[in-house]
């Protein structure tokens, strides 16, 4: 266990509260039981994995200053664009999460990130059940006979989608990677934390799922559970915004970055 913790540590303060990140640790086997075969880790059931998320400060400190930095040099908005796209924060993402593997070794360790996706377009983890199985954010599931609703924005035939929440960002949260260590196993006696359930009655359940279902775009459903820190109004805009379109949202980071690079 001693090894274990170690790792832990190390892998938290490669990804520190301090910069956004938080870590929660699971056995690949306890995740492994509540999911189909298509998603399930091929590990053993002991083996330790850890769920990483992002907080709402992330945003405008650590992925800012990322951004930021990469505009030195005299690059401007077009130059960026041109860069990243559509994905700046998915370019940030698959940087840092495979500089801290490297800067764990010699411990091996495995990165599933939110946006990998089989050949058949599944994604590889379910981050929401890893979540759940940690104790990081309790998951609400919709009923088993809800039936298909229609997406409000894209007019798609979907299922009814569950939602998880914080208890301290409520909605306000992302998940972003699991961490897989095959060498670093969990004792028997390890159990996980449980993911404490921020809403307390059937009515708010409901309502919570009604909102993140039909009304996902505006965001309410963030504010399920009474968050005490919340996105900023930009970063709500930023989520809400079809992704070439948010580039204009921060074009601004680089005004200041070229004012104070000229100071």
């Amino acid at each position: 266990m001693e090894v274990a913790d170690k790792v832990l540590s190390d892998l938290c303060e490669l990804l520190p509260e301090t910069d956004g990140f938080e870590c929660h640790r699971f056995k690949v086997g306890s995740y492994n039981k509540l999911v189909a075969a298509d998603f399930q880790l091929p590990f053993a059931e002991d083996v330790m994995a850890v769920v990483v998320l992002n907080t709402p400060s992330f945003f405008e400190t650590t992925f800012k200053r990322w951004l930021q930095s990469q505009a030195t040099g005299g690059k401007g908005l077009n130059e960026l664009i041109e860069r990243f796209g559509a994905n700046p924060m998915q370019a940030y993402f698959l940087e840092k999460f495979e500089r801290v593997k490297r800067d764990l070794l010699p411990v091996k360790a495995h990165v599933i990130q939110d946006f990998d996706f089989t050949k058949s377009r599944i994604p590889k983890v379910l981050l929401t059940t890893c979540g759940m199985v940690s104790g990081a954010a309790y998951f609400y599931r919709p009923s088993e006979n809800a039936p298909y609703i229609i997406d409000p924005v894209t007019h798609v035939q979907k299922r009814r989608m569950g939602l998880s929440l914080h208890p301290k960002f409520g909605g306000h949260f992302g998940f972003r990677a699991v961490y897989i260590f095959p060498e670093i196993h969990l004792p028997a006696e390890f159990k996980e934390r449980t993911a404490p359930m921020v809403l307390k009655t059937a009515e708010k359940h409901k309502e919570a799922l009604n909102l993140f279902n039909y009304h996902w775009k505006d965001g309410r459903f963030r504010d399920c559970g009474d968050p005490v820190e919340r996105y900023s109004d930009l970063q709500l805009k930023f989520f809400s915004t079809p992704p070439m379109a948010r580039w204009q949202l921060i074009a601004h980071w680089f005004d200041a970055n070229r004012s104070n690079t000229s100071n």
